[in-house]
């Protein structure tokens, strides 16, 4: 009976954890099989010059005419193994984000920090581990101070010859099996095949995805032109325009959203704008 009692309340936490997490978009994805090919290779890199800070201005449009603004400083440490990316409101520190990379440019480690107005901190923190070239395991840390609630888990991750994620298991703190998600190649057609299993190895979703997303870059290598995730009957697209600074690193671009109707782009609207202010290493 007590044991009852105590598995429930602890459901009953990890319940409401996953509800603040995904209220405040801190979610447990990033363990996922699916976003992790791409997170483990998103160092925030110039085209030439060597950063010590950028300032960003990000305007968000919404419908009814309504934009969100706000500004994040990106800050490079001297070897710039360490990136850091923070958010103030009116002066207080609102979130903060830092990754670690190693000698060969894998993330190694992911520290997150988000306050919640009128309540407190939410962290994740997130380390990598690698068998050679290869990602073999992540382990995850969530903590809500406020509520006094903290969640760890580790995901096991296998990959293939060409460091393609194939397999991920999810586990949680007791070692019991959470999720099991799995991705086969095809090569030769561009194409891979994302699954996701339960626990009790049921299949519960299932997507045909491009292992390499087809986009169209400019005559400086910058996406103008691409799809808003990798799914085969996608229909929504984002153009994009770019402005240049001396040493060719954009400082400005502007992000319009249409739908894809054939030939013709249809209910075309600037959906974001990123201005930037780089500061070089002299």
């Amino acid at each position: 009976m007590l044991w009852a009692i105590i598995k429930n309340e602890n459901m009953k936490k990890q319940i409401q954890l996953l509800a603040i997490l995904l209220i405040s978009n801190l979610t447990i994805s990033g363990q996922s099989l699916k976003p992790l090919r791409e997170q483990i290779k998103d160092k925030y890199s110039l085209k030439s010059g060597v950063p010590v800070r950028i300032v960003e201005t990000i305007k968000d449009y919404k419908n009814g005419g309504i934009v969100e603004s706000k500004q994040e400083f990106i800050d490079f440490s001297q070897n710039s193994d360490t990136i850091s990316r923070s958010r103030y409101d009116s002066g207080d520190l609102e979130m903060l984000h830092i990754c670690v990379y190693d000698q060969k440019n894998n993330k190694v480690a992911e520290n997150s920090k988000r306050r919640i107005k009128n309540k407190g901190w939410i962290t994740l923190e997130t380390n990598y581990y690698y068998d050679k070239n290869c990602l073999a395991e992540v382990k995850t840390t969530h903590n809500v101070d406020y509520k006094k609630i903290k969640i760890s888990t580790t995901a096991t991750v296998g990959c293939d010859s060409l460091g393609n994620l194939t397999d991920s298991k999810l586990y949680n703190s007791d070692k019991a099996l959470i999720l099991h998600e799995t991705g086969e190649y095809d090569y030769r057609n561009n194409s891979w095949t994302y699954s996701v299993y339960d626990s009790i190895g049921q299949l519960r979703r299932q997507e045909k995805l491009e292992i390499i997303p087809t986009k169209k870059f400019n005559d400086k290598g910058d996406a103008i032109l691409y799809a808003r995730d990798s799914q085969e009957k996608n229909k929504t697209f984002y153009r994009v325009d770019y402005k240049y600074d001396e040493l060719g690193n954009w400082v400005e671009k502007k992000i319009y959203q249409f739908r894809n109707g054939g030939d013709n782009m249809q209910n075309e609207k600037l959906f974001q704008m990123i201005s930037r202010k780089i500061e070089y290493k002299k």
